[in-house]
């Protein structure tokens, strides 16, 4: 790894955006690397063609820092960014591909800052001959103004946006979920990336690899994927409709999905199915995006242990690749190897050379990088001897990845006015009565809004239009106006409600999300760890342990979601 804060060896790119692309890239005496890093170029063996025609070569922002080198004598180089990128301690460019890494993540490792780097390299150039594997998807990355986000932790997810308005789709993988020398990899656990028949004998070998999961590759193959989509709509866009997309929606046979509230756990004996997702917040476009992910990891046996195809069963059960290979996790019926069970993504993922393919990977990537951009390619990965399997078990890993920071910000302490009487006279308020259980004080009441607020044990819930204890079956302590839901002897703190980014993303919020909350709120690890929708889950009777919320009587639900009309989220 080399740190450079030298800025741009090719000025004359920051006036490519303004040109066609013949005049921008042809003639130009470009190397590969320079070709490269110009949106709407692409390599064409020995010279540099336009990608666009005589199309502009702007299109949608990139290319972005196109002078820095992000390659140099066999590893990443980092440079101090330029002015404008305030959320960034240190960039790269992967390909012409922006990397900024904030200075909290650049300061807690810089060598999970370069892991992360090196797999983004492995997974545009898989084959590492130093060029990207699809040019056309490259090309469209780099002149839209993709980037890869890393920060240190969740709550420095928060610090992203302070960069150029130039930058287009975005995606976070953070170095709190970075694990180098990971078991998914093949080559890690003692197999051969390149020699399918030595993955059956490594599922269980932990010995010499690091057992946690490495979020990397599915986040950076979700940032590709999202291109592929843009790119070659009908084979991979985020819809049952693309061809991508139908093969999917069959491999969910009758298990459902979350965001329907039809949801069955295809490892249980209730469904006939592979492929399931209970969260709620995760609508059709996200299940196909994350479907194309499950998919093509598994082809590539980055899920193919023994520890990981138990810990996927609740969504996935083609982790096994393919037909020949012993079928895991063992004892799920619907449990099939993804060549037998869905031919049609069997096929689609095993192709990674025809047009629309080429982005595909044909090997797990292992955060070691060979290919040497813009020079000759670099020497082979090496090949580990396969390690017997250890007799103690494995160690389990998470099942799920931690989750990505909301792209909007943490929503400020409303400043709105409290919501106006309804014209309506409004009945006499609740006859304070002695102190009862929440769900006796407030629940089928018939209570207006207005008369809800006015009970400090009880929230009104907007999408069920209807009155709810805000205590569960605890005492009401006083039921009646400014009671602060029976918690005024506690110290309390203002607690946020910070939603996950599929949440943000899909429209979903923490105070309108409860079945999503009762399934989460203390019962998931990631969510207990991150605080999710910490508000709006204490306020449900589901806080988490050791926090006392304060009370807000300033109608906190609506002004919240007026906050976000008046934006515009």
């Amino acid at each position: 790894m080399r740190i450079s804060s030298a800025v741009p060896f090719l000025l004359l790119l920051a006036s490519a955006s303004a040109q066609n692309g013949e005049d921008a890239c042809e003639n130009q005496g470009f190397t590969q690397a320079q070709c490269s890093a110009v949106g709407c170029c692409q390599w064409n063996v020995v010279e540099c063609h336009s990608a666009v025609g005589t199309s502009t070569c702007g299109g949608g922002g990139g290319p972005l820092l196109g002078g820095l080198t992000g390659w140099a004598n066999g590893d990443v180089v980092w440079h101090d960014p330029p002015s404008g990128w305030g959320s960034c301690g240190k960039v790269t460019t992967v390909f012409g591909v922006p990397i900024c890494a904030s200075t909290a993540a650049w300061a807690a490792s810089p060598s999970k800052a370069n892991h992360i780097a090196h797999i983004f390299y492995q997974l545009l150039d898989n084959d590492a001959d130093g060029v990207p594997d699809d040019s056309l998807l490259h090309s469209h990355m780099v002149s839209k103004g993709y980037l890869l986000w890393v920060p240190s932790t969740q709550s420095d997810s928060t610090n992203d946006g302070t960069w150029p308005s130039s930058v287009g789709q975005t995606q976070m993988t953070g170095i709190f979920e970075t694990f180098p020398n990971t078991c998914d990899a093949p080559a890690n656990r003692g197999a051969i990336a390149t020699d399918r028949s030595t993955w059956g004998a490594a599922v269980g070998n932990t010995r010499g690899c690091d057992t946690n999961r490495d979020a990397t590759t599915e986040e950076i193959l979700h940032l590709i994927t999202h291109a592929a989509g843009e790119l070659y709509t009908a084979l991979w866009g985020p819809s049952f409709s693309s061809t991508a997309g139908a093969a999917i929606s069959a491999a969910n046979g009758n298990c459902g999905w979350g965001y329907l509230n039809s949801y069955t756990d295809p490892s249980s004996n209730n469904c006939q199915g592979q492929y399931a997702y209970d969260d709620t917040t995760c609508n059709e476009e996200c299940n196909v995006v994350e479907g194309i992910y499950w998919a093509s990891v598994s082809y590539i046996g980055g899920l193919y242990t023994t520890t990981s195809t138990n810990n996927a069963k609740n969504e996935w059960l083609m982790a096994t690749p393919d037909a020949n290979m012993p079928v895991y996790p063992s004892g799920v019926s619907n449990a099939i190897s993804l060549e037998t069970g869905s031919p049609a993504l069997y096929a689609l993922v095993s192709d990674t050379t025809s047009p629309g393919h080429a982005w595909l990977p044909a090997f797990m990537p292992d955060g070691r990088y060979q290919g040497n951009p813009g020079g000759p390619p670099g020497p082979p990965p090496p090949t580990p001897s396969p390690i017997p399997s250890p007799t103690r078990p494995p160690i389990p890993s998470p099942t799920r990845p931690p989750i990505p920071s909301p792209t909007l910000p943490p929503i400020p302490s409303p400043t709105l006015p409290p919501i106006p009487s309804p014209t309506a006279p409004p009945l006499a308020p609740p006859t304070p009565s002695p102190p009862g259980n929440g769900e006796e004080e407030c629940e089928n009441k018939g209570f207006s809004q207005t008369e809800c607020a006015d009970v400090g044990c009880c929230q009104w819930h907007d999408r069920e239009r209807e009155c709810w204890s805000a205590v569960g079956t605890d005492t009401c302590e006083g039921g009646g106006p400014g009671d602060d839901n029976g918690y005024e002897d506690e110290e309390c703190v203002e607690c946020s409600d910070n939603e996950t980014p599929w949440m943000e993303r899909n429209g979903q919020y923490c105070d309108s999300s409860d079945g999503l909350l009762s399934r989460r709120c203390k019962n998931n690890n990631v969510w207990t760890r991150m605080l999710v929708c910490q508000k709006s889950c204490y306020d449900m009777g589901l806080g988490y342990e050791g926090v006392t919320c304060c009370s807000d009587d300033s109608g906190y639900f609506f002004d919240r979601k007026l906050l976000r009309r008046v934006h515009g989220k």
